[in-house]
């Protein structure tokens, strides 16, 4: 089974960058994340696709601010699919 990690995110654009490359800097074989963002202001989302140029990254983007636990469920749900 491959591996994923699910980060849900709400104006995140200042951390995003170093968290991500935190994350693949731990060299974990066959790594995707998927990000869930709630429509953040901030562009994040914007961040996560430039993000993905470089790394395996999912971004599922949410038309308005859902919440954590139901931003959860959409990554989880992406994983199943992928």
């Amino acid at each position: 089974m491959k591996p994923f990690i699910v980060i849900p995110t709400y104006n995140e654009r200042r951390t995003i960058g170093r968290l991500i490359d935190a994350i693949f800097a731990l060299s974990i074989p066959d790594l995707e994340v998927i990000v869930v963002d709630d429509n953040s202001p901030d562009d994040t989302a914007h961040i996560v696709r430039d993000l993905a140029l470089r790394h395996t990254i999912h971004l599922v983007s949410r038309n308005k601010k859902l919440g954590l636990g139901s931003a959860y469920i959409a990554g989880f749900k992406k994983a199943l699919h992928l």
